[in-house]
C-alpha cells in the first residue's frame, strides 16, 4: 500500500501540471498583495469627541442625546424592560386574533335570532307590517354593526402586522391574501349593496357564496405565533414571587447590568469630580474617562442586545428554517446569525468583557483588528490559493481513473499483484496528499510574506462556536484550524472527483462533471443562503469555518468575497453540515469502490 502511494505520488510530482500549479500559487501570492484590500472594521470603542478636560467629556456625557451619551444608554435599557414586559403576560395574540374574528363571524351565523342572518330570516317570514318594519330597522343596525366590526379587525391586523417586533408572524404572501383580498372582496359587497333594494338579502347571500369568513378563519389560522418560552421571560424579568412577595429577580442579566452601570457612573462621577477643578487635563485622564464611557455603552448595548435576540431565538426555535424564511419581519432574517449574536454578546455581558478589546475571527471582508496584520493576510491568500489549489485538485483527481483509462495504463496497474482496492486507496491518498501539501506551503509562504508586509497582531480572538459557545483563541490556534478546515474542503471535491472519474471512461468528461459541480456549488453558496431547503446540498456543508462566527461580520462584500467565504445557510449547523458532509463523503467512498472493483479495465 505504502509503496503503490509513493509511486502514484511520484507519478504526480513528475507531471508538468504541478509545475503550473505552483506558478500559479506564487502568482496568487503576488496578486494577493495588490488586491487585499479589505473593508475597516467597525470601532466598537466610540468617539466623544477632543476636549481639554475630563469635564467637558463628562459634560457631554451627561447632556448629549447622542447614541454615546448617558441618556441614550439608559434608554437602551428601558427598551430592554419594556421589550421582556410586552411578553411577560404569555398572551398569544394569533389566539387573541382568531377569538376576535370568531366574534365578528358570530355577527353574521345562521343560529339564533338576534344575529343578522336570523333577522333576515324572521323579516322575510313575518307578516305584521309593524313587525316587518321594527325587524328591518334591526337589521340596518345589526348590517352597520357586522361592517364596523370587520373594519376594525382590518385596522387591528394592518397594525399588529405592520410593527417591527410584530408579536406574530403573518406570510407576505398570506398579508396579500387577507388584506388585499380578501377584505376588498367583502367591502365591495357592502358597497355594491347600497344601490339594491334588498341590500341585507344581497350581502347575506354574496357573503355566503364567497366563503368570506371561512377563507379568512382558514388564513388566521396558517399564522405561527411568536411566543417566547415563560423561562426566557422570567430569567429577564427584572422582579419575581418568592412567598407571594415580589422581589426583585437579582438573578436577572437586566438587574445585574443595572447595578454594574449604577456603579461605574458613580466611579465616572467621582472620577469627574477629582479632575474638576483641572484646567487642562493629562492625555491619560481623559483617555481613562473615554475607556469608563465606553464601558457604560457597552453594557447597556449588549443588554439590549441580548434581551431582543434571547426573546427572538427563544420563539422562533419552535419553527423550521422554511416556516422563519417566509414569514414577514423574517424574511430576510437567518436564524443561524440571530442566535450567534445572542450567543456573543452573553458571553460578553456575563463575563464583564468588551468586544473592542478582542479580534474578530478571520474573514476576507475586514481585518481582526482595527489594522491589518498578517494573519488577515495570510488568511485572505491562503483562501485564495485554496480556491485555485481545489480547481488542481479536482482536475488531478477526476483524471486518475479515466484519465489512465484513456491513457491505456489503468490496464498496466490492474495486471500488478495488486488488489483494486488498495490500489484505488493509493491514488486517492496520493491526491489529498497533494493538497494537503499544497495548502501548507502555500499558508508557509502567505504568513512570510504578510509578517514582512504587515507584521503579526497576537490579540485573542472572541471566536462564537456553532452560534451556541463562545470563547477566546489565540490567532495562531484559529489560523491552524482554518488551514483544517480548507483542507476538508479540498478532501470532499477530491473524492467527489474520483468517484466520477470511475464512472466516466472519457477524461475530458470527468473533468468537466467535476469542474461543472465545483462551480455549481461557489454559486449556490453566494445566491441561496436564505433559501433553507437548499442547505441540504452537499456542496453547501464542505466549509466548517463559517462555523467559528466570520461569516456574518460583514454580509455586503463582493461576490468575489462571498465566493471565498460563504454565509451559514438558514437552518444549519455545524453538526447538521457535519452529519451531511461525513455521510455523503462515506457514500460517494463506498460506491466508488464498488464501481471500481466491478469495472471492465481494457
Amino acid at each position: 500500500m505504502f509503496k503503490l502511494f509513493k509511486a502514484e505520488l511520484k507519478k504526480i510530482f513528475l507531471k508538468p501540471s504541478i509545475f503550473v500549479v505552483t506558478g500559479l500559487i506564487i502568482a496568487m501570492l503576488a496578486v494577493s498583495t495588490f488586491v487585499y484590500k479589505p473593508d475597516t472594521r467597525t470601532d466598537y470603542a466610540k468617539s466623544y469627541g477632543s476636549y481639554e478636560t475630563v469635564n467637558e467629556y463628562y459634560e457631554r456625557f451627561i447632556n448629549t442625546e447622542e447614541s454615546i451619551g448617558k441618556k441614550r444608554s439608559d434608554e437602551r435599557v428601558n427598551l430592554a424592560i419594556n421589550y421582556v414586559n410586552q411578553y411577560a403576560n404569555g398572551e398569544n395574540a394569533v389566539e387573541t386574533l382568531i377569538n376576535d374574528w370568531r366574534a365578528v363571524e358570530a355577527l353574521f351565523n345562521t343560529t339564533g335570532n338576534s344575529d343578522y342572518v336570523g333577522l333576515y330570516s324572521n323579516w322575510e317570514s313575518a307578516t305584521n307590517a309593524a313587525q316587518k318594519a321594527s325587524l328591518k330597522n334591526d337589521l340596518a343596525t345589526k348590517r352597520q354593526q357586522l361592517l364596523t366590526a370587520i373594519q376594525n379587525f382590518k385596522a387591528k391586523y394592518e397594525e399588529l402586522s405592520s410593527k417591527d417586533q410584530t408579536s406574530f408572524l403573518v406570510t407576505k404572501s398570506l398579508d396579500d391574501v387577507i388584506i388585499k383580498e380578501h377584505f376588498f372582496k367583502i367591502q365591495s359587497i357592502f358597497d355594491n349593496a347600497s344601490g339594491k333594494t334588498d341590500p341585507d338579502g344581497f350581502i347575506i347571500n354574496e357573503l355566503t357564496t364567497y366563503k368570506a369568513f371561512a377563507l379568512v378563519f382558514n388564513d388566521l389560522n396558517q399564522l405561527l405565533p411568536f411566543i417566547p418560552a415563560e423561562s426566557v421571560i422570567n430569567e429577564f424579568k427584572t422582579t419575581k414571587i418568592v412567598d407571594e412577595v415580589e422581589v426583585e429577580n437579582e438573578e436577572s442579566p437586566i438587574v445585574i447590568a443595572k447595578n454594574k452601570l449604577d456603579a461605574l457612573f458613580d466611579t465616572i462621577y467621582e472620577f469627574n469630580e477629582s479632575k474638576k477643578l483641572e484646567s487642562e487635563s493629562k492625555p491619560q485622564d481623559k483617555a481613562q474617562i473615554v475607556e469608563y464611557f465606553n464601558e457604560y455603552y457597552s453594557i447597556s448595548n449588549y443588554l439590549y442586545i441580548v434581551v431582543s435576540n434571547g426573546i427572538k431565538v427563544s420563539a422562533l426555535s419552535k419553527y423550521t428554517a422554511m416556516n422563519i424564511s417566509v414569514y414577514k419581519n423574517y424574511d430576510g432574517a437567518n436564524f443561524y446569525e440571530l442566535k450567534e449574536t445572542y450567543t456573543k454578546y452573553r458571553f460578553l455581558l456575563d463575563n464583564g468583557l468588551y468586544e473592542y478589546n478582542f479580534a474578530e475571527p478571520f474573514s476576507v471582508t475586514q481585518p481582526s483588528n482595527l489594522e491589518i496584520n498578517g494573519f488577515d493576510y495570510s488568511y485572505f491568500a491562503l483562501r485564495l490559493c485554496t480556491f485555485f489549489i481545489t480547481i488542481y485538485v479536482v482536475v488531478l483527481a477526476a483524471g486518475t481513473i479515466a484519465g489512465e483509462q484513456s491513457a491505456g495504463t489503468l490496464k498496466l496497474l490492474a495486471i500488478r499483484p495488486f488488489g483494486r482496492s488498495k490500489l484505488l486507496r493509493a491514488k486517492i491518498l496520493a491526491t489529498l496528499a497533494i493538497g494537503a501539501i499544497l495548502i501548507f506551503v502555500s499558508s508557509l509562504a502567505s504568513m512570510v510574506v504578510g509578517l514582512v508586509t504587515y507584521g503579526l497582531n497576537f490579540t485573542n480572538i472572541l471566536v462564537v462556536f456553532n452560534a451556541s459557545s463562545a470563547f477566546v483563541l489565540n490567532p495562531l490556534v484559529l489560523y491552524f484550524i482554518a488551514m483544517l478546515t480548507m483542507f476538508v474542503e479540498v478532501m470532499f471535491y477530491a473524492i467527489l472527483s474520483v468517484f466520477i472519474s470511475t464512472v466516466f471512461k472519457s477524461n475530458i468528461a470527468a473533468v468537466a462533471i467535476s469542474i461543472l459541480l465545483f462551480f455549481v456549488s461557489l454559486i449556490i453558496n453566494v445566491v441561496a443562503v436564505n433559501v433553507p431547503l437548499l442547505g441540504l446540498i452537499p456542496f453547501v456543508n464542505v466549509n466548517f469555518f463559517k462555523y467559528f462566527g466570520s461569516s456574518f461580520l460583514q454580509n455586503t462584500g463582493t461576490i468575489f468575497q462571498m465566493i471565498l467565504t460563504p454565509s451559514v445557510f438558514s437552518g444549519s449547523t455545524f453538526w447538521s453540515s457535519f452529519i451531511l458532509y461525513s455521510l455523503t463523503f462515506t457514500i460517494i467512498l463506498v460506491i466508488t469502490h464498488v464501481i471500481f472493483k466491478k469495472r471492465d479495465i481494457k
